[in-house]
């Protein structure tokens, strides 16, 4: 099963990768093309027709705004902040970006590591923390959250603590399902896949934190 899970996930990250590519390579160039278009047209417009240069102006902005958010959308399915900037800069921006859109102040500390970890690490640590702030931004109701990488022994750890309403995690399988959030399951069979484990400690009306750690060095896999 954990086999299964780990070639499940791959293709998933597979799929992304290509819906991605979709989207950045053809989708956001014939929004681009089309917005060029457009404000060329409110250019030649003349100036005594106001209300046809209004709405020319009006769909640009449409426009616009459609490219930047296909932009953002393609930026979450393939993290190019996390392959060429490192691990620190992307949590960061995807932290930013969750405040700037939900008007939650996060807190977001990252230590230095000593060299960057293995691919399939810090995508796992970035896809949980996506998924962490998605049940913050669906669940929690919080006014304030705290983002913390850093070392603790042999293994790098990710914690993200909200101030929300917090729920029972006593029994977390049910727990997701009564919520319709099977990516809190997701977070740890990620997290078991690269040899990691996730934590998850929340009570009634005090917040939820989330821990995943992951060993700095893993044991080749078992084969055969």
């Amino acid at each position: 099963m954990r086999h299964f899970s780990r070639g499940l996930m791959q293709m998933q990250e597979a799929e992304r990768m290509q819906i991605a590519a979709d989207l950045g390579d053809d989708i956001t160039q014939l929004l681009c093309a089309l917005l060029a278009r457009c404000e060329l047209l409110v250019a030649r417009l003349p100036a005594h027709e106001s209300r046809s240069r209004e709405e020319a102006t009006e769909f640009a902005a449409l426009l616009r705004t459609t490219a930047s958010s296909v932009h953002d959308i393609s930026a979450r399915l393939r993290p190019h902040g996390l392959e060429i900037l490192g691990l620190a800069s992307a949590l960061r921006g995807v932290a930013a970006e969750f405040s700037e859109r939900m008007g939650v102040p996060i807190e977001v500390r990252c230590a230095k590591l000593a060299a960057r970890l293995p691919a399939d690490t810090e995508l796992t640590i970035y896809r949980v923390l996506l998924e962490a702030l998605r049940n913050v931004e669906q669940h929690a109701r919080a006014r304030h959250a705290c983002v913390t990488l850093h070392c603790r022994g042999d293994a790098v750890q990710l914690v993200v603590k909200d101030d929300g309403i917090g729920f029972d995690a006593s029994d977390l399988p049910s727990q997701a399902l009564r919520v319709g959030s099977i990516g809190l399951l997701g977070m740890r069979e990620r997290a078991m896949a690269v040899g990691g484990s996730l934590q998850l400690k929340s009570t009634a009306s005090s917040g939820t934190e989330v821990l995943l750690s992951v060993p700095l060095t893993r044991k080749p896999a078992a084969t055969g």
